[in-house]
């Protein structure tokens, strides 16, 4: 009988450190995540400028951008690209955008395929992408950031398989999670065989 309680023990302690462990990988997956969006937004808000100076070369020179805010507040993105565009008729260049974002993305040692969507944010739709593959399943998506005042228009980086990065940054921390689980289903185990033998070994006494 005691044999069968110190097996459900068993059990049980194996599940519940399976569990924690399955808990700890979770958390740690989605704070690399909320991190890898974070710089998503970074690198599209970054290369969103960058395209708008190049872009700015289809000025007449010494044409002026007005800037309504306080000198000492920098417009927003939406804000030049509403007014670039306003001045040159000339969209945001989802190609341009793709070789900036290519140039960053190895820069910050993110190795991952992505796409950038142009997004008609009244009706909800994309409009154009950089590139015509679809995002996998783990795909991370960045906000929208948008390129007109009324938030009628916005841009979105996608990246499609960001799995080499993911792996890179949970791998040494799953690794070490798999060596600390093994050891203490070992010592669970090793400790409930004592246990038993120790009961075995009073029921022997007790017999003779």
């Amino acid at each position: 009988m005691k044999n069968i309680k110190y097996k459900y023990i068993t059990i049980f302690g194996l599940i519940s450190v399976l569990l924690l462990q399955l808990l700890w990988i979770y958390n740690s997956y989605q704070f690399t995540v909320s991190d890898l969006k974070k710089k998503c937004n970074e690198t599209l808000e970054n290369a969103m400028f960058l395209e708008t100076d190049n872009r700015s070369k289809l000025l007449p020179p010494n044409t002026p951008i007005e800037l309504p805010f306080s000198k000492f507040v920098t417009p927003s993105i939406d804000y030049f690209e509403d007014r670039m565009y306003e001045k040159t008729r000339a969209d945001v260049s989802l190609p341009k955008m793709d070789s900036i974002m290519k140039r960053i993305l190895n820069t910050i040692n993110i190795h991952s395929d992505y796409i950038i969507y142009k997004i008609d944010c009244k009706r909800n739709k994309i409009t154009e992408k950089s590139k015509k593959e679809e995002p996998g399943i783990l795909s991370i998506k960045s906000k929208i950031i948008y390129t007109r005042i009324n938030k009628s228009q916005g841009l979105q980086l996608v990246l499609s398989n960001p799995y080499n990065t993911l792996f890179k940054r949970l791998g040494f921390m799953m690794l070490a999670s798999l060596i600390m689980m093994i050891f203490i289903i070992v010592c669970i185990i090793t400790q409930i065989r004592i246990i038993i033998k120790q009961d075995n070994i009073a029921k022997i006494r007790k017999d003779f």
